[in-house]
């Protein structure tokens, strides 16, 4: 990705939260899309603009460095072998993963979190209507995680 270092912060973002960056489904990179929005909305610089598309919050421009990250990893690992982030940002890293725990490959999860941080302020009601697929149990949890990591 030339010289952006955003493919290196990014792949130590997915290393912090135990997630593999794979791309071998629509599954899995819909994941990859919705972690780094919320890694955004809690503060994590990444400047990755999003649109609203089928599946919630959409970066056309973050998609080239997950795939990049995907086909590369061991140059990756290489290159950000001594890197560490700083407290601040390894803090809000931790609190996504501990919030999430087993619900962080949880794909309608992150989806309503997602969409519910990219319609703020509407109510879970409103959002519900763009995802009606989602049900509304996964809605309700998605908003008190929200609330867990200070969001919402």
């Amino acid at each position: 990705m030339g010289s952006d270092i955003r493919g290196e912060i990014l792949y130590l973002i997915f290393k912090e939260l135990g997630i593999r960056p794979s791309v071998s489904s629509f599954e899995k990179r819909k994941l990859l899309q919705k972690l780094v929005f919320i890694a955004q909305r809690s503060g994590i610089r990444l400047n990755f603009s999003y649109n609203w598309y089928r599946a919630g919050p959409y970066s056309p421009t973050l998609t080239p460095f997950y795939y990049d990250i995907a086909d590369k990893e061991e140059d990756y690992e290489a290159r950000t072998k001594d890197r560490k982030f700083s407290p601040l940002i390894a803090d809000k890293l931790t609190r996504i993963k501990k919030v999430l725990g087993k619900d962080i490959e949880n794909g309608d999860l992150l989806v309503a979190m997602a969409s519910l941080l990219y319609w703020e302020p509407e109510s879970v009601e409103a959002v519900m209507k763009h995802k009606p697929g989602i049900p509304l149990v996964t809605w309700q949890e998605a908003k008190e995680k929200l609330k867990e990591l200070g969001l919402a």
